[in-house]
C-alpha cells in the first residue's frame, strides 16, 4: 500500500541501529518517526486502514520509530538475539494472526514459546466446525408410556445369559474404541481455539516462560452504528480475543484476532468497528508521540505516561526500565472500553431495567419476564467476563509477588557468601591460596539451585504492579458491583411483575364477584315483585273479581319497598359482621361526584 504522505525533511536522522540490520533496505523505507507531524499523520492512516497487518515500534525517551505491515524476514532481523537494540522498549502488534503464521512462529521460536501457544494463537475464526447442542432429557419430554426402571434392567437380564458372556460380548462390540473414533459425536477435528472463546466469552490465559509472560481474554467492543451477529442472550457488541506478551527483554507483543472473518460488513460499517476496536491501540500510540502534548484540549482519562519527553532531570516521571511494564499494563487496561458499562455510556442496564420497571407499573404482562430474562444472562456473562479481568490481574501480581520474593532469598545468599569470603580472606592462612569471588556461572548455579529459573515469567516494575492492583480493585468496586445490583434489580423486577399480576388477576376477580354480588342483590329485589305479580295474573274465577289496579300497584310498591329495605339491612350487618367492602358503592361515587361538581361551581362563581 502506497504512502499517503511523503516523509518530512525534517526528520531526524535514522539510528544506526537500523542501517545495521542485514538486508533490510526495504524496513528502512517503511520507518516512520513518531515525534514527526508528518510521520504521525502517516502512522494513524496505517492505523485505521483494514488492509494493515501489523505494525512495530521502538522507543524510549530519546525518540520513537514505527514500521507498518513488515514481512518475516524484516521481523527475523529484528529480532536477532546478536544485535542488540539501542531502544528501551518494543512493541509488536498483529492483527488477524491466522493471515501471519510465519511471523508468529519467529516470535515463538524467539521467545522459546511452546508449538501448542503458538498453534493456538494462529487459530482461524473462518473455520470452525458448527456445534449442535446436545439438551439434557427433561421430564416434560418424555414420552406419556411410563415404564419401571426394573422392568428395563429384567429385560436386560433375560436378553443375554451372563455366565455365557453373549450380553457383554455385545456391549464390547457397541462401545469399543474403533466405534467411538468413528462416531461424529466425538468428532473434534473441526473445533478450533476461535470456536471455544467464542463460546466461552469470560475464557482466559495466563502463560510463563523463561523469557516472557502471557495472558489472554475476550474484550467486547460497542459499536453504535453496527449491529453485529449475536446469538439470543449475549451482550451487544463485538468479541474481540487478544494475547498480551511482555518479554524480559523489554519487548511486548500483542496479537489480535480477526473481527471480521465471520461478519457481512459494508465498508463503512467495517471503518466505523476499526474506529472502535483499535482506538486503545491510537491512544496508546499517540501516548508515545510527542504530537498528542501539541493538543491543547487533552482529556486527562484518555493519557497514557509511557514515555519522557523532557531530558531535564527534574521531568523524569517514567524511572529507567519502566516502559515495557507501563506498555503491558495500558494495553491490558483499555479503560474506554472496559468502564463504558460503569459510567453508563455503553450497556446501560440500569436505564432498561427503570423503563421495564415503569412499563410492568403500568401494565404488567408475562412477556416481561422474558425481557427479563434475556437481560439476566447477558448481566452474567458481563459478570464472568470481568471476573475474568479480575483473575488475570490476581495471578499477575501472585506470580511477581513470588518472584520478588525469590530474587530476595537468592541477593540474601548472594550477600552472605560474599560476607563470609571477606572474612576468609581477611585472615588468609599459611599454604592456602587466595580464592577469587564466585563468577558469573557460580551465580547462576546458585540462583537456579533456589528455583528462580522455575518460576518463570518477566519481571514488571513496580509503577505497573501498583497500577495492575488499582485495575483489579476498580474491577471489583465499579464493574462487578455495579453488574451484581443489576442482578439484584432484576430479581426484584422478576418477583414484582408476578405480584402485579397476582394483583391484577385479584382485581379482575374482585370485579366479577362485585358484579355477580349486584346481579344476585336485582334478582334479589324483584323476586317477591315477580311472585307477587304470578299471584295476581292467576287464572281464577274467585280472584279476578276482587283485585283492583290500585291493589297491585300499591302491594308491588310496599313488597319493593320491604325487599330494598331487607337487602339494605343484610348489607349493613354483613360490614358490621365482616368489615368494611374495599370498593365504593354507588351511591358513594354519586355522592362525590356530587360534591366535588359543587365545588367547581363554587370556585368558578368566585
Amino acid at each position: 500500500m502506497a504512502n499517503p504522505h511523503p516523509a518530512s525533511e525534517e526528520t531526524p536522522s535514522m539510528p544506526d541501529y537500523y542501517y545495521k540490520l542485514p538486508n533490510c533496505e526495504s524496513l528502512r523505507a517503511k520507518l516512520c518517526n513518531l515525534d514527526d507531524s508528518s510521520d504521525f499523520r502517516r502512522c494513524q492512516y496505517y492505523l485505521g486502514s483494514d488492509e494493515t497487518r501489523n505494525f512495530v515500534v521502538d522507543f524510549d525517551d530519546n525518540g520513537a520509530w514505527c514500521a507498518f505491515n513488515i514481512e518475516k524476514d524484516e521481523l527475523s532481523a529484528l529480532l536477532d538475539r546478536n544485535t542488540s537494540k539501542p531502544f528501551e522498549t518494543r512493541w509488536i502488534n498483529i492483527w488477524a494472526p491466522e493471515r501471519q503464521v510465519e511471523l508468529i512462529q519467529a516470535l515463538t521460536t524467539r521467545y522459546e514459546m511452546s508449538h501448542r501457544l503458538g498453534g493456538l494463537m494462529c487459530s482461524d475464526p473462518s473455520r470452525s466446525k458448527k456445534i449442535t447442542p446436545v439438551s439434557p432429557k427433561l421430564a416434560c419430554d418424555k414420552p406419556h408410556a411410563e415404564h419401571n426402571e426394573g422392568d428395563d434392567l429384567s429385560e436386560t437380564t433375560r436378553s443375554g445369559d451372563i455366565e455365557s458372556g453373549s450380553r457383554f460380548e455385545k456391549l464390547a462390540s457397541v462401545e469399543s474404541p474403533t466405534s467411538l473414533e468413528k462416531s461424529k459425536e466425538f468428532d473434534m477435528s473441526g473445533f478450533s481455539f476461535s470456536q471455544l472463546v467464542d463460546k466461552i466469552w469470560h475464557f482466559s490465559s495466563v502463560d510463563y516462560g523463561n523469557e516472557y509472560t502471557c495472558i489472554g481474554y475476550n474484550s467486547l467492543y460497542v459499536v453504535p452504528s453496527v449491529a453485529f451477529k449475536q446469538p439470543p442472550g449475549r451482550p451487544d457488541g463485538k468479541r474481540v480475543w487478544s494475547w498480551l506478551i511482555v518479554c524480559t527483554d523489554g519487548t511486548v507483543i500483542s496479537i489480535q484476532e480477526n473481527p471480521f472473518a465471520q461478519e457481512t460488513l459494508s465498508p463503512d460499517q467495517r471503518q466505523a468497528a476499526l474506529k472502535v476496536i483499535r482506538r486503545n491501540t491510537g491512544l496508546i500510540l499517540s501516548g508515545i508521540s510527542k504530537q498528542h502534548k501539541e493538543k491543547k484540549k487533552q482529556n486527562p482519562l484518555m493519557n497514557t505516561h509511557i514515555r519522557n519527553f523532557s531530558n531535564a532531570s527534574s521531568d523524569m516521571r517514567i524511572k529507567e526500565g519502566e516502559g515495557p511494564s507501563l506498555l503491558f499494563y495500558y494495553i491490558f487496561d483499555d479503560w474506554v472500553t472496559n468502564y463504558g458499562l460503569v459510567i453508563g455510556r455503553e450497556h446501560s442496564y440500569s436505564s432498561a431495567l427503570e423503563k421495564l420497571r415503569t412499563d410492568m407499573l403500568e401494565k404488567p404482562q408475562v412477556d416481561l419476564i422474558t425481557d427479563l430474562h434475556g437481560m439476566g444472562r447477558e448481566l452474567a456473562i458481563l459478570k464472568r467476563l470481568y471476573q475474568s479481568y479480575e483473575l488475570i490481574a490476581t495471578r499477575i501480581l501472585n506470580r511477581q509477588g513470588q518472584m520478588m520474593e525469590q530474587t530476595r532469598r537468592v541477593n540474601t545468599r548472594t550477600a552472605s557468601q560474599v560476607r563470609g569470603l571477606h572474612k576468609y580472606t581477611s585472615e588468609p592462612m599459611r599454604n592456602e591460596s587466595w580464592r577469587s569471588f564466585p563468577t558469573e556461572r557460580d551465580c547462576d548455579e546458585s540462583i537456579e539451585d533456589f528455583g528462580l529459573q522455575q518460576i518463570g515469567g518477566a519481571p514488571l516494575k513496580e509503577a505497573a504492579l501498583n497500577r495492575i492492583e488499582r485495575l483489579a480493585d476498580r474491577i471489583r468496586l465499579y464493574a462487578l458491583s455495579e453488574i451484581e445490583e443489576c442482578l439484584n434489580e432484576k430479581e426484584t423486577l422478576t418477583f414484582l411483575v408476578f405480584n402485579l399480576i397476582a394483583i391484577k388477576d385479584s382485581h379482575a376477580v374482585g370485579k366479577l364477584t362485585r358484579s355477580t354480588v349486584l346481579l344476585s342483590k336485582v334478582t334479589i329485589l324483584f323476586l317477591p315483585v315477580s311472585l307477587m305479580t304470578s299471584y295476581f295474573s292467576t287464572e281464577i274465577d274467585d280472584l279476578k273479581a276482587s283485585y283492583t289496579a290500585k291493589n297491585y300497584w300499591v302491594s308491588f310498591a310496599v313488597i319493593m319497598f320491604l325487599s330494598a329495605a331487607g337487602l339494605s339491612l343484610f348489607g349493613w350487618i354483613h360490614n358490621v359482621i365482616g368489615g368494611k367492602s374495599t370498593h365504593r358503592s354507588i351511591k358513594r361515587h354519586f355522592m362525590q361526584a356530587r360534591k366535588a361538581l359543587q365545588q367547581r361551581r363554587a370556585k368558578n362563581y368566585s
